[in-house]
């Protein structure tokens, strides 16, 4: 078994403390905290890893996940169709180039989601995911660096959002040709949440010396 355990605590330095004591994110808004800011300047400063070794270390690291369930390590090479066209499966991971993704629909009527991008429904089906939401996606920015780690439903390449931001000031804007996915198959939420998921993920990257602009989002 590997000792994966501490990857998965979120990184203090990406919240501050209020007044009262409880514990904030760290926002770009905020003129007198400038952190999330530095620390995208300076992820962009270092050299890019190529998208096939962030892939690699992404997959090595769901291996260990299932490894620690008690589950076998997953090797596959597959294709999945997504908007008609067929995209590479390696091991845990999409590799989904040139699709055009939908964001999810909230209606705040019946307090849930009414519509999302009917991909994630082939994802779900194919993987056999317990909900289309149990993804983790990284997108790239166009000198080659991680832009964010993410999770959940809502796959975009919007610059009103935080990484967005980060994105465009820092790092020259998306990469919107491709995206990598990772769906959270049961033998790897058997002992963790997406959002553990998610943030184990990033840690794992940030320690294999992957720069990420947006370098504290996956603690949120």
């Amino acid at each position: 078994m590997q000792d994966i355990q501490r990857y998965f605590h979120v990184d203090e330095d990406a919240f501050y403390r209020k007044d009262n004591g409880d514990r904030g994110r760290r926002s770009i808004h905020n003129r007198y905290d400038k952190t999330r800011v530095r620390k995208a300047e300076e992820q962009s400063r270092l050299e890019p890893v190529a998208v096939s070794e962030v892939l690699v270390y992404v997959n090595e690291f769901l291996n260990f996940v299932k490894l620690n369930n008690g589950a076998s390590p997953t090797v596959r090479v597959e294709t999945i169709t997504l908007d008609d066209e067929k995209q590479l499966i390696l091991d845990n991971g999409i590799v989904a180039v040139g699709c055009s993704w939908m964001m999810p629909v909230y209606d705040k009527g019946i307090r849930k989601y009414s519509r999302w991008d009917g991909k994630y429904d082939e994802i779900q089906k194919v993987f056999h995911l317990r909900d289309v939401k149990n993804i983790v996606w990284i997108k790239f920015t166009v000198n080659g660096r991680v832009g964010v780690v993410a999770q959940s439903f809502d796959i975009n390449f919007a610059y009103d959002t935080t990484s967005g931001k980060l994105v465009h000031d820092w790092d020259g804007g998306w990469d919107t040709s491709f995206v990598l996915i990772f769906p959270l198959t049961e033998d790897i939420l058997q002992s963790y949440s997406r959002e553990e998921m998610e943030t184990a993920i990033g840690n794992y990257l940030i320690e294999k010396k992957v720069p990420i602009i947006d370098y504290y989002s996956h603690n949120y």
